[in-house]
């Protein structure tokens, strides 16, 4: 069974939960980081453990990636600083770990395992489809 890591914070990354937790979602298990409450939905599949800390936090966010492997972290954040803190806390931890993120600052990232989702083009195709 896939390990998923999000990481989210604002009005995106609330958007996110939502429809996550309307999908199926059960060949997977997610451990998901959250900032604010206000990110949460009310559904709390079974298959979702939470935490509630800043990731900027390295300490914290480092004993979330060591209790067990992630094949893959998604990081959906509000602020450009947050981000770019979170990314270089991801690969202190681990240097290879496959990261998509959530990016609507322009950021430009050198790295063969981060997958850059750039909102602007992220908007363009969801509003063609």
């Amino acid at each position: 069974m896939k390990k998923v890591l999000i990481l989210l914070d604002g009005i995106v990354a609330q958007a996110l939960l939502k429809r996550l937790v309307q999908l199926d979602t059960s060949h997977s298990m997610y451990d998901i980081v959250y900032m604010n409450d206000k990110v949460l939905c009310d559904e709390k599949p079974q298959n979702f453990t939470f935490y509630q800390f800043d990731p900027t936090s390295f300490s914290k966010l480092k004993m979330v990636m060591s209790n067990s492997q992630h094949s893959e972290i998604l990081l959906v954040m509000s602020n450009k600083h947050d981000t770019l803190a979170v990314v270089d806390n991801i690969r202190n931890i681990d240097k290879k770990a496959h990261i998509n993120v959530f990016n609507q600052w322009s950021l430009t990232f050198e790295d063969e395992h981060i997958h850059d989702y750039n909102a602007v083009d992220v908007l363009a195709n969801g509003l063609i489809e």
